[in-house]
């Protein structure tokens, strides 16, 4: 049987995870990723997108010296060898910010 002090530890936890929870619900799609490295760049070079098939936003490259040569290098063995991804497809860089 519980005591009356773990019993309001358990609830003050529970609150606490409750507020959390509730004030990180909000959704975000590529779109919001988009609009923000739009207005916001990081570094001193451009931020790249890693696009699947010319719409799905897979990953953001930002922050690095040359952000572009980055996300070719990422991509290309994608490209070279389709069987490396699960699904297939094409990779592409796009740039977010200039």
């Amino acid at each position: 049987m519980r005591s009356e002090q773990d019993k309001c530890r358990i609830a003050i936890i529970s609150a606490v995870f409750i507020c959390l929870v509730g004030c990180a619900s909000k959704d975000t799609d590529q779109d919001d990723v988009q609009r923000f490295f739009a207005k916001h760049k990081s570094g001193g070079s451009p931020d790249y997108a890693v696009i699947k098939n010319g719409t799905d936003h897979l990953i953001t490259i930002h922050g690095y010296a040359d952000d572009l040569s980055v996300c070719m290098e990422l991509i290309k063995p994608y490209n070279k060898d389709p069987s490396l991804s699960t699904l297939p497809g094409s990779y592409s860089c796009v740039p977010l910010n200039h």
